[in-house]
C-alpha cells in the first residue's frame, strides 16, 4: 500500500507540475463529489473517456474508492496550490526551470526526466501532510 500511495501522490504532483489542473479537478469531482463523468466532461471541456481514464489511474493505485476520497480530500487544497513551471505556448510549452521549449505532448515526460527531484520533493511533502493528518484523525478517535 505504501508504494501505491507514493505512486498516487506522485501522479497528482506530476499533473499539477505539468499544469493539468483539469485532470486533478475532474478526479476530485468524480471521487469526492460523486459527480457523473458526463457532468464533469461538460464542465471542463474534456471527454467522458478522459475522466474515466484519470479516475481509473487513481483507483489502480489505491483500489479503494473511500481511501482515494480521503486522500484527495486531504491533499486537494495543497495540490491545487502547486505552481506549475510550465507555460503553454502556441507551438508547445516552455519550462521556466530549465528554459526549455517542450513539444506539446511531452510535458510530463520532460518533468519526469529533467525535474525528478522536484517531483519527489513535492511527493514527500504531501505524503508527510497525509501522515500527520492520519495521526491527527487517529488521535481524535482515541480521545
Amino acid at each position: 500500500m505504501e508504494r501505491n500511495l507514493f505512486n498516487l501522490v506522485r501522479y497528482l504532483v506530476l499533473k499539477a507540475l505539468s499544469g493539468n489542473f483539469t485532470a486533478i479537478n475532474a478526479i476530485y469531482d468524480y471521487i469526492v463529489r460523486n459527480e457523473s463523468p458526463s457532468t464533469i466532461a461538460y464542465r471542463y471541456g474534456i471527454s467522458k473517456h478522459q475522466v474515466r481514464g484519470y479516475v481509473q489511474r487513481i483507483l489502480d493505485k489505491v483500489s479503494n474508492q473511500y481511501a482515494a476520497a480521503w486522500i484527495l480530500t486531504t491533499l486537494y487544497p495543497h495540490i491545487i496550490n502547486i505552481k506549475s513551471p510550465i507555460a503553454k505556448l502556441n507551438s508547445g510549452s516552455y519550462c521556466s526551470l530549465c528554459n526549455t521549449l517542450i513539444i506539446k505532448h511531452t510535458v510530463e515526460e520532460h518533468l519526469r526526466k529533467k525535474h525528478k527531484d522536484l517531483i519527489n520533493l513535492y511527493t514527500v511533502k504531501l505524503l508527510n501532510i497525509l501522515k500527520s493528518s492520519r495521526l491527527e484523525r487517529y488521535a481524535l478517535t482515541m480521545g
